[in-house]
Parts: structure tokens; sequence; C-alpha cells
């Protein structure tokens, strides 16, 4: 039994946990340079203090500050997890990551059993089970190491652990939307919560842990379709096949999109009840992507050499003042006054998607890591995800397209990508019973609204593949240009 203190990680120690901070993938700050490392509570997380919650405050130059959850262990003997060295009473120990620890997630999952409270320095750490929580027989561990912005093992094959790395003040919304849709509506296409971990001290509200049904054998809905479909194009006889299983995900996954939307909006809470859209709403949706265009255009002259026709239509769109009068019509006789904000995914696409037993299962609800919890939080329109699935599955097709250079799928592209719209759109309203009270019941302004966000997310992309994957730029520049030539013409007449 050792205690932890806060004068344990003075100087060398201190330096030694924040070199090894900075080098682990889920540091998100790796643009700063972190110039100051401090604790603002150690909580114990067993009654014979075997593990400790280090809560730190790491400080940037720029005068603001993160924090992060450190769970530890002192050992006798260095090994491949040690943070640093302990110095302390002549002696000195490990200060070891208790993440790879087997017996770390036991004593999680137990505290999580008990619902148990443990107190530090400032503050306390309580644990909550929900009704589909049952103990495991810790047969199996295993970390995955690839995660990011937080750190994930598996007990069992039956129970994942999420510990969050990057800790933020307030309710957390991969928790809380897993927590609303399975105990307060009928959806059940999301992996069952089993519990979560809370530090509260310092009027702050920080969620350290959540332990969800782990779903072994499951596939991410992009791994998974883009193996089917490049084996389908390899061993294609009838095209016509192919062309039915793709509309047939269209319609599943407009379904699945509905549905959720449709649960959201039901679930009688004031973080979930669909508040009124403002019109701000779509002009910051219209700023954002003409930033996004604007920067993109600027890097893709000098790639666009080699496509006179590329060049010519960014040089006509990107005249001086052009984006933005095409914006303002896109914009000009769009009224919101109907229309509503809910609770949404907010990061929607395939690979937030899990292929099980022949069933879709949603994951990671918790939006952009490093924006707040308020941001993450905030209604928006559900446009934002149906765009995002039809751009997943832009993606989808045009990566099996190059994959293969199939000839007959790369002639039916365009119509394949035309029509899967259509299809999503379709089923998604279906699904989405009551949606004319959220979004618009004209067909026509539900596709202009809806090429709003499509334009918002492709110029995202844009933006992304000319600095990452230069080779798949035309996946968003075809739907960027497309929007844009469509509204300038709309407005020239």
């Amino acid at each position: 039994m050792t205690d932890l203190r806060e004068e344990d990680f003075l100087g060398r120690t201190g330096d030694e946990i924040l070199d090894y901070v900075k080098k682990q993938r889920w540091f998100g700050q790796k643009s700063l340079e972190p110039e100051h490392f401090g604790i603002l509570d150690i909580i114990p997380m067993d009654d014979n203090r075997t593990f400790f919650l280090v809560i730190a405050r790491i400080g940037f130059s720029e005068k603001r500050d993160a924090m992060y959850s450190l769970p530890m262990r002192i050992s006798v003997v260095r090994d491949q997890d040690t943070m640093a060295q302990l110095y302390s009473d002549g002696k000195v120990r490990f200060v070891q990551d208790a993440f790879y620890d087997a017996e770390y997630a036991r004593t999680l999952t137990l505290n999580m059993a008990y619902e148990k409270k443990f107190t530090g320095l400032h503050g306390s750490v309580v644990f909550h089970r929900t009704e589909f929580f049952s103990l495991p027989e810790f047969r199996t561990f295993a970390t995955i190491r690839s995660e990011q912005s937080n750190s994930s093992s598996v007990v069992d094959s039956s129970m994942i652990m999420k510990n969050y790395r990057y800790l933020q003040d307030g309710e957390n919304p991969d928790v809380e939307m897993a927590m609303a849709l399975t105990l307060r509506t009928e959806f059940r296409n999301v992996p069952k919560p089993l519990g979560y971990a809370v530090y509260e001290g310092k009027g702050m509200k920080l969620f350290t842990t959540a332990v969800s049904e782990f779903l072994a054998g499951s596939t991410d809905g992009w791994t998974y379709y883009i193996g089917m479909f490049r084996s389908m194009i390899e061993r294609m006889e009838d095209f016509q096949s192919f062309r039915k299983e793709i509309y047939g995900l269209g319609e599943e996954l407009g379904e699945l999109t509905g549905k959720m939307h449709e649960s959201l909006s039901s679930v009688d809470d004031d973080s979930f009840r669909p508040e009124s859209m403002e019109f701000s709403d779509l002009e910051e949706t219209v700023r954002g992507s003409i930033e996004y265009i604007t920067l993109s255009f600027d890097l893709l002259r000098p790639l666009s050499g080699k496509n006179r026709e590329y060049t010519d239509r960014i040089e006509k769109i990107s005249r001086k003042g052009y984006l933005q009068d095409v914006a303002a019509g896109m914009l000009s006789g769009i009224s919101v006054s109907e229309l509503k904000r809910i609770r949404i995914h907010g990061d929607y696409h395939l690979g937030q998607i899990l292929v099980w037993k022949d069933a879709f299962y949603i994951i990671d609800f918790e939006g952009e890591p490093l924006r707040s919890m308020t941001e993450r939080r905030r209604k928006q329109s559900p446009m934002k995800d149906l765009a995002g699935i039809i751009r997943s599955m832009d993606y989808l097709v045009s990566h099996v397209v190059m994959e293969t250079g199939n000839q007959r799928l790369t002639g039916e592209k365009d119509r394949l990508l035309k029509d899967l719209r259509e299809i999503i759109i379709e089923s998604y309203r279906k699904a989405f019973k009551g949606y004319w009270k959220i979004l618009p019941g004209d067909h026509e302004l539900f596709n202009l609204i809806l090429d709003l966000y499509i334009l918002d997310k492709s110029s995202y992309e844009l933006l992304y593949e000319i600095n990452n994957r230069p080779s798949w730029i035309e996946i968003p520049l075809i739907p960027v240009m497309s929007i844009l030539e469509s509204a300038g013409s709309r407005k020239d007449h």
C-alpha cells in the first residue's frame, strides 16, 4: 500500500510524466508546447490504495490549459508501461500507466458493480451502473492500442471499458446519448451502456470512465462494405446484382438514420427536446463551407494544372466575390420558421456504424473530442447526420471504383450516387415519422437545405484530402463543384 501525494510530482517526476503524456496518441494538443504539469486531484481507486486516478492539469504557453486523467500504480520494477521514476523517502520507485494492467480494469468493474465512491484530495469519483450491467468472470483482458482520444480495454469479449484521457467539465454526450436511446426510447441499434464513473470536485463534473456492451466479432461499416463490394466487383457477372446491393444498403442506412433521429427527438428532456432553428445556424454552416472552399481552391490551383477542366471551373467559381454571391444566393428565400434543431450524432459515417449479427449498431456519440462539452451537446439540424451518411456512401462507391478500376462501374458511378441520395432520403423520411415537424415537408426546400450541409461536409473533406490524400481529391471536389455551379446558375437566372 503506497499513497501518492501532490509533492511526489514536483521536479523530475512531473517532467518525466509530461514527456510520457506528450508521446501518447491520445494527447490532443500536439501542436502546442506544454510548459507546466500540475495536479488537480489524486483519488485512490480501491480500498487497498493499489491504484490511483491522477487528474493532471497541463499548462501551455498560450495561457490555456487542459486536464487529463492518468490512472497509476506504483511498482518497484521498471517495465514498458512505466511513466516516470518516483523519488520518495530515499527510495526510487516507478509510476506506471495502470490502464495496461488487467487488475485495474477488474478493480473499476467491481467498483461499478457496487457503485462505490472514492474520495481524493479535493473531490470524489462515483461509480454508476445501469440495468444492463452484469459482473463478468474476468477470464480475458485486452487493450485497444489504436485508440486516440481515449484508451479502451475489453474484458471477457463482452465489455468494453473506455477510459477518457482528455477531460472536460460537463455532461458527456457519449454516455448521455447512449443512455437516452437505450433507456428512454425503443431504439435498439446502440451497444448497451453498462455504467460510468464521474469525478466531482472543485465545481466540476468530469466523466472519467464509461463501460458498454462489446460486440465481439463486429466490423465497422466502412471496412465491411469495402470488402464486400470490392469482392462483388472482382467477380461481377451481373451488374444488376451489384446495383441492387448498393441500393439496398442505402435504403437500410436511410431507415437507420431516420429511426435514430425519431428516437432522439422524442426524449422528454430539456437537453433533447426539439427547439426552433435559427437562420444564423444556416449562415454559420455556409460561412464555414466558404472558408474551407477558399482555402482549398488556393491549394488546388498548382495541383490542377494537369486537368484543364477543373482549372477553368475553379477559376470561374473563385473569381472575386463570386463565392460570397453564390453563398448569399443559396440562403436567399429560405425560411427556417418551421424547422427545429435536435440532438444528433454529429460525426456520422460508416466508420461509426458496426455490422454485427446482420444488424447495425451506432457508436461514438462523443463528437469532436477537442471541442467543449457545450459545443458537442449543442442541438443541430438532423440534416448534418443525413449529409454525413450520404457523403459516406459517396466515398464507399468512389473508393470501390478507384480500387477495382471496373469500367462498367466507373461509367455508372454518377447515376448510382444520384439514385443513392434519393433512396436514402426516401427511406429516411419514411422511418422518421413526423419528420416534417423538424425538417421541411416540401421536397425542393428539403433538398436545398440538405445541399448546404452536403457542401459543408464535402468542403471539409476536400481540404482534408488536399493535405493528406491528393489521389482522393475528386471524391469531395465533384459535389463541391456541382452544388456551387448549380447555385451559381440559379443566381445568374
